[in-house]
């Protein structure tokens, strides 16, 4: 595939790249390609991928060690993401990083209406990657006084209308679930300033079939939020 393009394909499934070497020179477009899915490890190969015209994106990376997949996340983001190679409307992305890592990826997703983040456990995806989604008031003089609803900072992801976490390991008896007040915050806050999310969907090893719906109509579904606090009160006892 190197060095050409493919006009007529619409659905490219890459999986491990056995031949490293050709890493750093390859290249390909695919200019009608809307499904591409990936899964392997390094991700590099997707910085000489172009396809412009994406549906949906889902990147596996399959590294488990943070640091190369702080770098990887990174890289990936900066490069193949913010300088539109790739343009997916979906991005569904799992890999293991650390929260410095998240937030510098999440400022090159602005174009995203969907994002689903696989995480290995609750843990994965700390408090300070969420506060980024949450969307704070602007301050309008030195006194700190800040804006009405009319006035508002733009988060990360501003295209965003459909959120998701995936955890492919629940809480232990030991672990404490402390996100329940950020992704609150997240719902009310994209809600008031007008970038408000339609889906907030949490996928839990309890029940992998069927997500948590954290949202009812634009609004914060309670019914979701028991559940979840029910979840958590499980795995308290």
């Amino acid at each position: 595939m190197n060095g050409r393009t493919f006009h007529v394909l619409e659905t490219w499934t890459l999986l491990f790249p056995l031949h490293h070497h050709t890493l750093h020179t390859f290249h390909t477009t695919l200019p009608n390609c809307k499904h591409l899915t990936f899964e392997g490890y390094p991700l590099n190969i997707l910085n000489g991928t172009s396809a412009r015209n994406l549906a949906d994106l889902s990147v596996m990376c399959t590294t488990t060690y943070k640091p190369r997949g702080n770098q990887q996340l990174v890289r990936f983001s900066s490069q193949a993401l913010r300088d539109n190679q790739l343009a997916p409307q979906n991005l569904h992305i799992s890999i293991e990083a650390t929260d410095q890592a998240w937030i510098r990826a999440l400022a090159s997703m602005s174009n995203l209406e969907e994002l689903v983040i696989d995480n290995a456990q609750p843990s994965s995806l700390g408090v300070k990657v969420l506060q980024s989604f949450v969307v704070h008031p602007v301050q309008t003089d030195s006194l700190g006084t800040t804006a009405t609803s009319e006035g508002w900072n733009t988060p990360v992801c501003p295209s965003l209308k459909r959120f998701g976490l995936r955890y492919r390991r629940w809480l232990r008896s030991s672990e404490h679930f402390d996100l329940i007040p950020e992704f609150k915050s997240i719902i009310r806050t994209r809600r008031l300033s007008g970038f408000y999310l339609q889906n907030f969907r949490i996928w839990t090893s309890i029940d992998p079939m069927y997500p948590l719906e954290l949202i009812t109509g634009l609004a914060i579904s309670f019914e979701g939020f028991e559940r979840l606090e029910r979840y958590c009160a499980i795995k308290r006892n």
